[in-house]
């Protein structure tokens, strides 16, 4: 089915504890939705089933947003974000969309979507970067479902080269630290013969002294 192109202005909001749920083959084509699901899209159940998900996306939605979600999948990692689904009436949804890679140990068959209520500002902010990012807006790309813009990943690489310098500075330290230490255990080797030498020698002078003792005690007194 192809994508519904009839957009109106209106925000349709979900009731308190509205749960949408769907599961898809790889094709996208739609194998389930609960009530929910069909309720909020305004679509006859008899129009979703075996359709393809093409169905609820809203044309203002940004492509890049399912080719990173797909990627994701396909690489069998969990993806969520933020999603603008269109309804039959023409109105729109914005709902937080968490997906998951449905299969057999690392075998992806499916997807598993869970949509729920979104606020108002996660709106707002979406939306306008959606909107650059259709705009053409190349320093803007989504990965992992976040949006990210070149000059953060830069900040993000300065500051991991940031942290590597101090990291070595760090080690150098540690080594600069650890090196009388070790000078001292090795002298440490040196002496314990030694100090097991002089311990062995208190202990003789400890019996001679125990033999002695009674001698300078008087006559009748016990120790």
């Amino acid at each position: 089915m192809r994508l519904n192109r009839h957009v109106t202005p209106r925000d349709y909001p979900l009731s308190e504890g509205d749960t949408l749920l769907s599961t898809s083959d790889l094709k996208w084509c739609i194998v389930y939705v609960n009530d929910a699901f069909v309720r909020v899209s305004g679509f006859g159940r008899e129009e979703l089933d075996g359709n393809a998900h093409g169905v609820v996306r809203h044309p203002d939605m940004s492509r890049a947003t399912f080719e990173d979600m797909w990627t994701t999948i396909r690489g069998g990692l969990p993806w969520s974000s933020l999603v603008q689904n269109g309804r039959k009436d023409g109105e729109h949804c914005w709902v937080r969309s968490s997906a998951s890679p449905i299969g057999p140990d690392a075998t992806v068959v499916g997807v598993l979507t869970v949509r729920t209520e979104a606020s108002n500002e996660e709106k707002h902010a979406h939306e306008t970067l959606y909107q650059r990012i259709n705009a053409g807006a190349r320093h803007l790309n989504v990965h992992c479902g976040c949006v990210v813009g070149v000059h953060g990943l830069v900040e993000l690489g300065q500051d991991i080269q940031q942290a590597s310098r101090e990291h070595a500075l760090g080690v150098g330290k540690v080594n600069s630290a650890v090196a009388p230490l070790e000078q001292m255990a090795q002298q440490n080797v040196t002496l314990l013969p030694r100090s097991a030498e002089f311990g062995g020698s208190l202990t003789q002078h400890a019996l001679h002294l125990d033999e002695a003792v009674p001698a300078f005690q008087p006559q009748g007194q016990e120790r």
